[in-house]
């Protein structure tokens, strides 16, 4: 490689959000650009039918299992589990139970206000 010489690539297109993205300034509306309620719908869909799958898969559910409070989820707490992953990766801490922490060293009371740890796990 001792004759190689690095050129500079020349970026010459448009920079910058394009179409719909170039005028939104609300991070809701941006997110819903990429995440609408139809890949909702689906992700939604998907999880209640992989829940119902694994249900009825099991001969014995423990009575300490959370199989057994299942209740299937709708779009609007789906929108609230991505919307506590995007903060998650805002505020990193060691492990989903830190997150739900009352500890007041480690505390950040939005989680817990918006979902218990059993609903969210």
């Amino acid at each position: 490689m001792t004759n190689y010489v690095g050129q500079r690539e020349q970026f010459v297109g448009n920079y910058g959000p394009q179409n719909e993205a170039q005028n939104k300034t609300h991070c809701a509306k941006m997110f819903k650009m990429f995440c609408d309620d139809q890949l909702v719908e689906l992700i939604v869909r998907e999880t209640n039918t992989y829940a119902a799958q694994k249900i009825q898969a099991r001969s014995f559910i423990s009575l300490r299992s959370r199989m057994r409070d299942w209740k299937p989820v709708t779009k609007d707490e789906m929108y609230v589990l991505l919307a506590l992953f995007m903060l998650m990766g805002i505020i990193q801490k060691p492990t989903i139970h830190s997150y739900f922490s009352r500890n007041y060293i480690l505390v950040t009371p939005i989680f817990g206000s918006i979902i218990s740890m059993d609903q969210f796990e």
